[in-house]
């Protein structure tokens, strides 16, 4: 594996944990609730949810220097996410801190930059 690729698989791996941590600690104070993955799983939701990612990561395996690829993936992801988000509700059930807020957010939205960055960003190639 070339220098370049194993830095940015580190990237991707670091900004990932710090992503879930975040999401941890979040969570433990928190009680989430989503309609949509408590609801009945119905095939169209799957495919809706699903598609656009499975074909950016197959476009990624395919074709790994094209932008496009990358694109797609991060454009699947993002519907998920969407997905997810406007059909969850967060009640917060134990007092948090503006300390741990900001580290919270820190860990989250850190991490979720390091691995765009990693991703979507191409270094310099090494002579």
């Amino acid at each position: 594996m070339e220098q370049r690729a194993r830095n940015e698989l580190i990237e991707v791996i670091c900004g990932l944990i710090m992503i879930v941590v975040g999401l941890i600690l979040f969570m433990s104070k928190a009680r989430i609730t989503s309609d949509f993955l408590d609801g009945e799983w119905e095939i169209w939701k799957m495919i809706l949810a699903l598609v656009p990612l499975v074909a950016g990561i197959v476009m990624m395996i395919v074709k790994p220097n094209l932008l496009a690829s990358k694109l797609v993936a991060l454009a699947g992801a993002i519907v998920i996410v969407l997905i997810l988000f406007f059909t969850t509700t967060i009640v917060v059930e134990k007092d948090i801190a503006v300390i741990e807020w900001i580290i919270y957010m820190f860990l989250i939205f850190g991490g979720l930059i390091i691995s765009a960055v990693a991703l979507l960003v191409n270094g310099k190639k090494n002579k």
